[in-house]
């Protein structure tokens, strides 16, 4: 009868060891579904960003608005009750006509005038001749082919970032985190930078050529704000070209320190300190040169 109990919370002991591997078997498919979950948020927001980078101020798509019935005719006014129409009486019955009184006989009828003799033909004219020969018109040139026109010149760097602000060149800002003072990159900006660095990997952008802005806001210094904003700009570009091995010649870093603010009402604004990626190579920029 000892043994009992001893048999029990060696079951028990059993039972509780068993448990967390048993209650672990139900987590992994709820990691992929996770796993499923980020991918493709991340691949909409790599879409996205290429929407942004191919055309300046592109609107989100709206749909169309259903056909407006049309108007139903206007109904014509009735017309304002008159006086009452007075029926038609029958005509007064007049009194049988006396039979005519029996007068002198008419006269004759006058003569009929003869008959004119027909006119004599006419004097038929003579046949025409050939057509006076018209001259062929002269023949019309050819229009001279117009040279292709060549590529215009790159919009100057200092440029486009004015441009990008008016949506006139496609650009896409980005939040992305710096240590006070400092252009390293950390760990939290790696997220947002894997995503740039997967839209400017896309074909489409074989041949394209971007330029990386850095940008502050409103405090402190013009010379220093300007210094690191040049600073974090070749961060990003080099981290770019580390990364995702982008050509080195399809991206410029340029550092506008806060002579560019995106919220000018409010130059301590958060979104003033960013980076900016705009795409040089576009329909108001042009193709590059080959040189």
């Amino acid at each position: 009868m000892a043994l009992k109990p001893l048999s029990c919370w060696l079951a028990l002991t059993l039972a509780c060891a068993t448990l967390p591997a048993a209650a672990q078997q139900p987590r992994e498919p709820l990691k992929q579904f996770l796993d499923d979950a980020e991918r493709e948020r991340n691949k909409k927001s790599v879409d996205d960003l290429i929407r942004r980078l191919e055309q300046p101020g592109t609107p989100p798509a709206k749909a169309p608005a259903p056909p407006a019935a049309a108007p139903a005719p206007p109904v014509a006014p009735l017309p304002p009750p008159g006086p009452p129409v007075a029926s038609p009486q029958p005509p007064p019955q007049q009194p049988p006509a006396s039979p005519p009184v029996a007068g002198p006989p008419a006269p004759p009828p006058p003569p009929t005038p003869p008959i004119a003799a027909p006119a004599p033909p006419a004097t038929p004219l003579p046949p025409l001749g050939p057509p006076p020969a018209v001259p062929p018109p002269p023949p019309i040139a050819a229009p001279k082919p117009t040279p292709p026109a060549g590529p215009p010149e790159a919009v100057p760097m200092d440029k486009a970032a004015e441009m990008a602000r008016r949506q006139q060149l496609p650009a896409a800002d980005l939040e992305i985190f710096f240590p006070f003072n400092g252009s390293a990159i950390t760990p939290e900006a790696t997220a947002t930078l894997r995503l740039l660095g997967e839209a400017l990997s896309d074909p489409r952008f074989r041949s394209s050529r971007f330029i990386i802005a850095g940008h502050t806001d409103g405090r402190g210094g013009v010379a220093y704000n300007l210094a690191l904003s040049q600073a974090r700009a070749e961060a990003v570009r080099r981290w770019l070209i580390d990364t995702y091995k982008l050509d080195p010649r399809n991206l410029a870093a340029r550092g506008f320190g806060k002579s560019q603010l995106k919220n000018r009402a409010n130059p301590l604004a958060d979104e003033n300190r960013r980076v900016q990626v705009i795409n040089w190579t576009s329909l108001a920029a042009g193709p590059r040169r080959k040189r």
